[in-house]
């Protein structure tokens, strides 16, 4: 099976907003290690408390939590060695522009 890092989608879509101390444990269960909440720090403070609560209730193991870490440990130790480390961004934003465009003009078809 797959042994990566699992990142969710920005988790203030709509279809999970009703529920949001659900999020740790249902996301853990199917196997997110890294839970993104781009916007509202609110909604990070509600995440944080409710996992912190569903690890003490013994409903996500610590184990878990601790395999998580290990991924995203992993990651950032890869791309910290990365030898691509001078970036250059303006390239970068180029280039997605250009994406964007031709998905653009891909779906206007």
């Amino acid at each position: 099976g797959f042994e990566g890092l699992v990142m969710s989608d920005d988790l203030e879509m709509k279809a999970i907003q009703d529920k949001p101390e659900s999020i740790p444990l249902l996301g853990t269960n199917a196997g997110i290690d890294l839970f993104l909440i781009c916007h509202d720090l609110e909604k990070v403070n509600i995440l944080q408390n409710a996992m912190i609560q569903d690890i003490e209730r013994g409903l996500i193991q610590q184990s878990t939590i601790d395999q998580s870490l290990a991924r995203i440990f992993k990651v950032k130790k890869r791309l910290q060695t990365s030898e691509n480390t001078d970036l250059d961004l303006e390239d970068i934003l180029q280039e997605n522009h250009k994406l964007a465009q031709e998905m653009r003009e891909y779906f206007k078809e």
